[in-house]
């Protein structure tokens, strides 16, 4: 390569940098301006100005960075919300519905932010997590989406079954947006079953094994929140139209979750599970009811690989994990 052709590719290289870190910024300002309080539509129509698409990753480093800059956790917790409502329709292939309502539920989640020294040892143990961070391995996730593709494409992978239990919920949402049938509300609060599989098996590992807490715990707050307000609307009678109308959105949170997990949390998993660990969360999975009607398939390469250690070192971090969360 000749020093003219070495200068320009650094000179290409330098910009795409600069280009990246400056996209950062942009975005962080736009999650900082809601959570003072700014109307959405309006931090929306700034974006759009400004973008033509976004990658989860790119959300996903704005998250990271405002953590290290001292965002508490609990303000940072609403981009999950964010993801739906402010990104909406950045992505070709995006189909996620408005969000308003969403990102107003997360603004009333932190609306009692901590103060005084429980802040700040709550922001000292955050900075300490941080710095552990920044000891793990970065990966390319440039190809994130083919390789997630690549593996919900195995029979039996348990992202092949996370994604056919998805596809089977989201068939369910849509007969009870017809019908309201009693019956399918039912096989819909199997999202309980779904949830805890991610709980135990995705997101602690994702948390304390490749640093990955952004999304972590974000959506499994969400998840929480969804099945929990599920059970209680379940519990209510009668059942007004009020009721009805915090019942569609619940059920909306839900439909949103198939699309950030299908597009946000497999791809990040795709990129940093080896497959001796999908193995054993193969193996793991089978400790959990069926849900929504989707029987789990015979992945040939797993099913006769014994569990292995990890099986219960993933149980014990999902343990501490979940310990942590009811601490917060």
């Amino acid at each position: 390569m000749s020093q003219k052709d070495r200068t320009e590719m650094e000179k290409k290289t330098f910009h795409a940098a600069e280009t990246f870190n400056g996209r950062t910024e942009q975005l962080k300002e736009y999650l900082r301006r809601l959570g003072a309080g700014e109307a959405l539509e309006s931090v929306r129509a700034d974006f759009v100005k400004q973008f033509s698409d976004v990658e989860a990753s790119e959300i996903m480093q704005a998250e990271q960075e405002l953590l290290k800059e001292g965002t508490p956790l609990t303000e940072v917790q609403k981009l999950c919300d964010v993801h739906s409502a402010l990104f909406h329709g950045a992505t070709k292939e995006e189909r996620i519905a408005n969000a308003e309502k969403e990102v107003e539920a997360s603004r009333k989640r932190i609306a009692n932010a901590e103060d005084g020294a429980d802040a700040s040892l709550k922001r000292e143990k955050l900075q300490e997590e941080l710095a552990k961070r920044e000891k793990f391995e970065k990966k390319e996730y440039s190809d994130k989406h083919t390789k997630a593709a690549e593996l919900i494409a195995i029979v039996g992978h348990p992202l092949y079954t996370f994604t056919k239990e998805n596809e089977a919920l989201a068939e369910l949402l849509k007969q009870f947006k017809e019908s309201r049938s009693e019956e399918l509300l039912l096989k819909i609060r199997d999202l309980s079953v779904h949830y805890a599989k991610k709980g135990d098996l995705l997101y602690p590992q994702l948390k304390v094994k490749y640093g990955i807490s952004g999304a972590s715990d974000v959506m499994w707050t969400v998840d929480d929140e969804i099945r929990d307000d599920l059970g209680i609307l379940m519990k209510e009678s009668p059942r007004s139209a009020d009721w009805n109308t915090r019942l569609d959105g619940v059920l909306k949170r839900a439909e949103e979750m198939i699309y950030k997990e299908q597009n946000i949390l497999f791809p990040l998993c795709a990129v940093n599970f080896t497959e001796d660990e999908w193995k054993g969360i193969y193996q793991d999975a089978k400790d959990y009811a069926v849900c929504f009607g989707a029987e789990p398939e015979v992945w040939d390469r797993a099913e006769n690989v014994g569990r292995s250690e990890f099986g219960w070192q993933r149980r014990w971090t999902a343990g501490l994990c979940r310990a942590e969360k009811r601490r917060r």
